[in-house]
């Protein structure tokens, strides 16, 4: 799902630039489980923690790179 949905707009964070990542639709619908995931399993995390984790590796790799 990161791929298809925020891949591209979390490579620009870096650059810059902001963005926003937007669940909409009807009650019911997995909006919230799709940003935030499940609980019980890491697998199942959901959009929010999985652009999050990727800014940070993002960010540490830029700062490994700077330091060699």
């Amino acid at each position: 799902m990161l791929q298809a949905c925020a891949d591209d707009l979390v490579d620009t964070v870096l650059d810059g630039c902001n963005a926003t990542i937007l669940a909409y639709g009807q009650t019911g619908a997995g909006k919230t489980y799709t940003m935030t995931g499940g609980k019980a399993d890491y697998k199942q995390r959901g959009l929010i923690p999985r652009s999050i984790h990727k800014v940070q590796a993002m960010k540490h790799a830029l700062l490994h790179a700077r330091a060699t």
